[in-house]
């Protein structure tokens, strides 16, 4: 008679700010910088399409904020090859993009900072991801 081996039970991941023991704790930390920023970059071309086609073509839109979505899409590709410089320019960016807005009297309610504190961890997280999958990569060569 043989006995079936039973799994070992899954860890509870603390996805918002994960401990990073190992390449594969490393490489779903990551995962942040890539999710945060098609996250940023899907909501706001949803609000530019949004407001292309309430107001039209003459819209309030600015070109700012297609460089906002293509570049917060590199990150997110960036995210994704585990570049460095995308895990730094993720949250650095989300920051001055917030601190600017505020500065300029757009002050989102309580939902808002709260979402946008959440993201903002995220890309720290994915940074400390990015940051430890080279350090454990380094440590194998």
């Amino acid at each position: 008679m043989t006995s079936v081996p039973t799994p070992a039970p899954k860890k509870k991941v603390n996805w918002f700010w994960p401990t990073i023991t190992d390449l594969d704790t490393a490489l779903e930390a990551a995962k942040g910088t890539m999710i945060a920023g098609f996250l940023v970059a899907g909501i706001t071309l949803a609000f530019v399409i949004i407001a292309m086609v309430q107001q039209g073509a003459a819209t309030m839109v600015t070109p700012w904020a297609i460089i906002d979505v293509v570049l917060f899409a590199a990150i997110a590709i960036g995210g994704k090859m585990h570049l460095r410089a995308a895990g730094i320019a993720g949250p650095v960016l989300f920051a001055l993009e917030k601190i600017y807005s505020f500065t300029q009297g757009a002050v989102p309610g309580g939902g808002g900072i709260v979402f946008a504190a959440l993201i903002f961890v995220v890309f720290i997280t994915g940074c400390r991801g990015i940051f430890a999958v080279h350090r454990f990569r380094g440590a194998k060569a």
